[in-house]
């Protein structure tokens, strides 16, 4: 994935809409710092003393209620994130995913490993968004690419769980490209224009001359289970939340 920098000066983070969700979100920051090590919980308290963290931090605690639930679901990467250029921290986001695609066989894990992706991206972009860093358009695409990744991955996950229980004859190796099914993104994810609230409507298709099964009468059957499995890995709501 590719970014875009604004060539304009960054811009100043919002002030804060709500003092009184802010005073308690610097309240939980500071509570969620404590479950940490001395090195992170001292380095995240060292940005309230700047002024330039303070400020980004004031605009997430004191307007979004959800981008503060991800601020303190992810102190030590929220902390890069503030500091850093919203660029160096996107590939650390997305590597959750990469280190997810690796493991073939536990759904929990890969779902897991979805949901902290989603709020890492959810972060890297609002900071990219707030400061100015990043234009509208590298916004609304890396929050698309973003769910592009996560369908694909919960596709072959699925894919190779039913290669391997025997439902659909599976390459293993590259189940998405060889399984002859179809994950097509519609609407604003067809269009890379998702923002942070929306949806993704996502249209499954297969080609009956592809698809293959050990009990081919049964392989429609299959499909409709596989395609169930994948909308549950990505909307059902588990202690980390949901993905889309």
């Amino acid at each position: 994935m590719t970014t875009a920098t604004n060539p304009e000066s960054p811009q100043s983070p919002p002030l804060p809409g709500r003092p009184d969700q802010l005073e308690l979100g610097l309240e939980r920051w500071r509570e969620a710092a404590d479950r940490y090590d001395a090195k992170v919980r001292d380095a995240a308290l060292d940005l309230l003393g700047d002024d330039r963290s303070r400020v980004l931090l004031n605009a997430i605690l004191g307007n979004s209620p959800f981008l503060t639930r991800c601020l303190l679901s992810e102190v030590p990467f929220a902390i890069d994130v503030v500091t850093k250029p919203p660029d160096s921290s996107l590939e650390t986001a997305l590597g959750v995913l990469d280190e997810a695609a690796l493991d073939t066989a536990d759904t929990a894990a890969v779902n897991k490993a979805l949901r902290v992706a989603r709020r890492r991206i959810a972060l890297v972009t609002a900071v990219g968004d707030l400061t100015g860093a990043w234009p509208l358009e590298t916004v609304t695409e890396t929050l698309s690419r973003f769910a592009d990744r996560a369908v694909a991955l919960a596709a072959a996950h699925h894919l190779r769980r039913a290669g391997a229980n025997g439902a659909l004859t599976v390459d293993a190796d590259d189940p998405l490209g060889q399984s002859g099914v179809f994950f097509l993104g519609l609407g604003k994810l067809g269009a890379f224009e998702l923002n942070y609230s929306s949806d993704i409507d996502i249209a499954v298709s297969y080609d009956p001359e592809r698809v293959s099964a050990p009990d081919p009468d049964r392989a429609r059957q299959a499909l409709v289970r596989l395609t169930q499995a994948v909308v549950a890995s990505l909307q059902d709501h588990t202690a980390d939340g949901f993905v889309f």
